[in-house]
């Protein structure tokens, strides 16, 4: 896109997750309800091009009426079951989220 051009999106945008994510009866409902958040600000929509976002967890949690302590707990979980991967970027600045459409081997805690 070049200077001055302006892209007016007037369709619907849904966040998506997955249904094996959806159906663990382990995984509170707050985590899936982040997971579909974080893909609503994912640049790539399709989950299996792993998406990724690096939406602040101060951000999300507007969304979700949640502390960022909570989110980043949330955040936590999925990671550790699989389904995203977090990157740190730097002090100060938020991470990178990587989503992924399957469950991937679980990280030893």
């Amino acid at each position: 896109m070049s200077k001055g051009q302006i892209v007016v999106f007037d369709g619907i945008l849904y966040g998506q997750i997955p249904q094996q994510l959806l159906r663990d009866p382990n995984i509170p409902h707050a985590a899936k309800v982040l997971y579909g958040i974080y893909h609503t600000f994912a640049r790539e929509k399709k989950l299996k091009d792993e998406p990724q976002t690096f939406v602040s967890q101060k951000t999300v949690g507007s969304y979700m009426g949640l502390h960022p302590d909570r989110v980043g707990l949330h955040a936590h979980l999925l990671q550790t079951e699989g389904w995203l991967t977090v990157s740190r970027r730097g002090m100060m600045k938020s991470n990178i989220i990587t989503l992924h459409e399957k469950r991937r081997k679980r990280e030893k805690e």
